[in-house]
C-alpha cells in the first residue's frame, strides 16, 4: 500500500486522502502487504467515521472485502467497539453481520470477546441476526462472554454480565452448546471463577449444572478443583442435586477439594455435607478423601 494513503488514513487527514484519490482513484484498491487489509479495514480500525463514510461512498462494495484472515471491516469495527462505524457498515450491507472469519468467528463473537456491550446489543437487535446459529462444536459467543467474566480481567470488561444476559435472552440455544472439549458456557464461568455469570447461567437452566465435559467433569467439579467458595455456595443454593454427580473416576467434590488442597472450600463443604454419604464416598479405586489428603501431603485437610 502506498505510504501516503496509509498515513492519510492513520492521521485522519481527509484533505490529503481526497487529493490522493483524485490523482489516482485506483489507489483505493491497494492493500497492506501481509494482512491484505483494505483502506476501509484501516479506517474502521482507527474509528475514523468520516473517512469510512467517504470510502463507502466511493466503493460501497468494499464493505464486504475480506483480508487474509477472511475478516471484513465490520470485524475490525467490532473489535474496536466503535458503534458509529459498525452502524454505518451495517447500513451499507446488513448481511455483513453473518460473515465469519477464518477462525469461524462472527462479528458478534468478536464484540463479545472484547466486552463491547453497545455493539453486542446493536448486532442482536438486527432483525436478521436473532437466533444466529453458531457452530455447535466451536467456541461460541456465549462461551467467550462467560469466560471473560468481569472487569478485573486482563482486559477491562465491565459489561460482560449484561452481554451474557442479552445473549441468553435472544440466543438461548447457545447456553447448551459445547465446544470441542465438551465445555458449556457454565463450564467456562466456573473454570474462570466468574460467580455472577455462573449464577446467571444456573438460574437460566439448572440442567446446565448436570452437563459433563469430554474428560468427565461437570461445572461444579471445576469449581471444586479451583476451590472457588463463592461458586460452590451458589451451587449449594441453586443446584444441590449436582453434588450427587461423580467424575469418571468416581470422585466427589470432596475428593477434588482435597486433591487440589483447597482447605477453606473443603471446610465449607464439610459443614454442609458432613452427615451425608458424600463425605464418606470412596472413588472407584477405593480412595476416601482421607486417602487423597494424605497421599497429597495435605495434612491440614
Amino acid at each position: 500500500m502506498d505510504r501516503r494513503i496509509f498515513c492519510a488514513i492513520a492521521e485522519n487527514d481527509i484533505p490529503s486522502f481526497t487529493r490522493l484519490v483524485q490523482e489516482d482513484e485506483g489507489i483505493l484498491e491497494q492493500r497492506l502487504i501481509g494482512s491484505l487489509n483494505t483502506v476501509l479495514h484501516l479506517a474502521s480500525k482507527y474509528g475514523h467515521i468520516n473517512l469510512v463514510r467517504e470510502i463507502i461512498k466511493l466503493r460501497p462494495e468494499m464493505a464486504a472485502a475480506e483480508n487474509k484472515k477472511l475478516e471484513i471491516p465490520l470485524h475490525e469495527a467490532c473489535r474496536q467497539g466503535d458503534i458509529e462505524v459498525v452502524m454505518l457498515l451495517l447500513k451499507t450491507n446488513p448481511w455483513l453481520s453473518c460473515k465469519f472469519n477464518s477462525e469461524n468467528q462472527s462479528a458478534l463473537f468478536i464484540a463479545c470477546s472484547n466486552g463491547h456491550l453497545k455493539v453486542v446489543k446493536l448486532l442482536l437487535n438486527q432483525p436478521w441476526f436473532v437466533g444466529i446459529d453458531e457452530d455447535e462444536t466451536q467456541l461460541n459467543s456465549l462461551h467467550v462472554a462467560a469466560s471473560n467474566g468481569y472487569a478485573g480481567n486482563k482486559i477491562n470488561l465491565p459489561f460482560v454480565a449484561d452481554i451474557v444476559g442479552h445473549l441468553l435472552n435472544l440466543c438461548p440455544n447457545l447456553a447448551h452448546n459445547k465446544d470441542v472439549n465438551g465445555y458449556s458456557p457454565l463450564h467456562y464461568a466456573c473454570s474462570k471463577g466468574h460467580v455472577s455469570i455462573a449464577t446467571m447461567l444456573l438460574r437460566f437452566d439448572l440442567n446446565l449444572a448436570l452437563q459433563f465435559d469430554n474428560i468427565g467433569y461437570t461445572p461444579l467439579h471445576l469449581a471444586a478443583m479451583n476451590g472457588d467458595l463463592a461458586i460452590l455456595q451458589e451451587f449449594v443454593a441453586l443446584a444441590p442435586a449436582s453434588f450427587q454427580f461423580l467424575t469418571t473416576c468416581g470422585e466427589t467434590v470432596f475428593h477434588l477439594a482435597a486433591r487440589f488442597n483447597h482447605y477453606i472450600a473443603f471446610i465449607y463443604l464439610a459443614t454442609v455435607f458432613c452427615d451425608t454419604y458424600l463425605f464418606h464416598q470412596p472413588d472407584k479405586f477405593g480412595n476416601t478423601i482421607l486417602h487423597i489428603a494424605i497421599s497429597g501431603g495435605h495434612y491440614h485437610v
